[in-house]
């Protein structure tokens, strides 16, 4: 949780330091959020009759999310090596 940021004692001060800016996971996590954010506000606005066309749309963002953790997870493995 960002509202314990600068803490020194709280592990939330030590891994956000560790977070590159420049990353290109972190620009990622940033476009995915926004999408999550709009079909959000889709689901939110539309009625049942678009149930069909949400769930696709979740089905294919949580498919994106799954190859983000993928890559995530190789990328953590080959900078411990």
């Amino acid at each position: 949780m960002l509202h314990h940021m600068g803490d020194p004692d709280r592990i939330e001060t030590a891994c956000f330091a560790m977070i590159d800016p420049d990353s290109p996971i972190v620009e990622e996590c940033g476009l995915l959020s926004e999408q999550l954010e709009a079909l959000l506000r889709l689901i939110a606005d539309n009625d049942a009759a678009g149930t069909v066309v949400q769930m696709m749309a979740i089905g294919s963002l949580r498919a994106r999310m799954n190859s983000f953790g993928a890559r995530t997870a190789s990328s953590r493995r080959r900078d411990k090596s």
